[in-house]
């Protein structure tokens, strides 16, 4: 029989234990049962017996056993996994606890950059507008929060990340403006403007490998160049439709995907 722990939700390590050898002697029960199967047809000097009806329940004996053995090893392995469902469904629970109380873990969770490499600070709406980021924190994917200090992020200041050297560049659905030069001489091929952006200052993205945009309606632009300016032309001519964009190669123009 299984013993069965006092609570059912707390799986003891003792417990884990106890059954853990019953299943390697349950494992070795079936190594005995063979052997007593095998002594049971030979004779005392190891020929095997000519006897059919012994030699029949020998093998039913065999049977009986093996069924019996394996019943139990099926009815250790439906407890242990049942037990261990149970514990890690209470450790899920309690880390959803811990991540609802503290915001830095929700960042963490949702894979943004740790807000301690962004300098930021308040707006006059009492927002968040990020100013730097850290040299040294990791500058092939960027991920910016949509909330630092449980305000919104909705400024991308001037110069905040310009000559950093980025590869990719995770704006929010926060950002309400992208100031002047913000992502000037960087390495980004592919960018997302969120439809909350209204508007995109001279240089925003200058000096940039930018060959795919995807972007919301009625975007401002300050200045030509806040994109590529064929781009921009072509988002005007489109009276500022929303959607994907692409840079044609063969024909150095812009077109709607």
């Amino acid at each position: 029989m299984i013993e069965k722990t006092k609570s059912s939700s707390v799986y003891s390590s003792k417990q884990y234990l106890r059954n853990a050898i019953r299943l390697r002697s349950i494992k070795n029960k079936k190594e005995e049962i063979k052997y007593e199967y095998d002594k049971c047809i030979r004779t005392k000097r190891g020929y095997l017996i000519n006897d059919k009806k012994k030699t029949k329940k020998c093998r039913l004996k065999k049977e009986k056993k093996l069924s019996k053995a394996r019943s139990n090893f099926i009815k250790i392995q439906k407890y242990h996994n049942k037990k261990i469902h149970t514990k890690n469904h209470e450790l899920i629970s309690s880390l959803r606890d811990l991540i609802n109380q503290l915001p830095n873990c929700k960042e963490i969770i949702a894979n943004f950059t740790n807000s301690n490499c962004f300098k930021s600070e308040n707006t006059e709406a009492n927002n968040i507008a990020i100013q730097s980021y850290d040299p040294l924190c990791d500058k092939s994917k960027v991920k910016i929060p949509f909330k630092i200090n449980e305000r919104d992020v909705t400024t991308i200041s001037t110069y905040a990340f310009s000559d950093m050297g980025l590869w990719s560049i995770n704006i929010p659905n926060s950002i309400v403006k992208i100031e002047r030069m913000a992502f000037y001489n960087n390495k980004i091929s592919q960018i997302t403007i969120p439809s909350s952006v209204q508007e995109i200052e001279e240089d925003a993205f200058s000096k940039n490998d930018i060959s795919r945009i995807t972007i919301g309606d009625n975007v401002k632009f300050s200045g030509n160049d806040a994109l590529p300016k064929k781009f921009i032309k072509l988002y005007r001519e489109l009276n500022n439709q929303a959607g994907s964009y692409k840079l044609d190669f063969k024909t150095d123009d812009w077109i709607k995907i």
